[in-house]
């Protein structure tokens, strides 16, 4: 049910972005951000908080790098930075209280 949920959010941001990029550009970053919703679905089931953080931080740099070197609209890096230095310490003190 939660993939249902986060497939819809992922249509609406392509509705969003989709005035604002050419045909190819919008398909891409659809695609590209599809495939980044399900995996990060799929890493947050596993047992290991710290790796998925992890995994998941180099994950949201990877599909930010590919977002901007394929389509017009420029993310900064700085929020995946910072959002994912928080979760990664977040996991750590999850960890240490466990």
């Amino acid at each position: 049910m939660l993939t249902a949920y986060l497939l819809i959010i992922v249509i609406a941001l392509s509705l969003l972005a989709l005035p604002s990029l050419p045909i190819l550009e919008w398909a891409i970053f659809t695609v590209v951000l599809t495939v980044f919703v399900l995996a990060m679905k799929y890493l947050m089931t596993g047992k290991n908080l710290l790796i998925s953080t992890s995994v998941a931080f180099l994950l949201a740099l990877a599909t930010v790098y590919t977002l901007n070197r394929f389509i017009s609209i420029e993310i900064p890096y700085i929020f995946v930075y910072v959002m994912g230095t928080a979760n990664v310490i977040y996991a750590i003190f999850v960890k240490r209280t466990r």
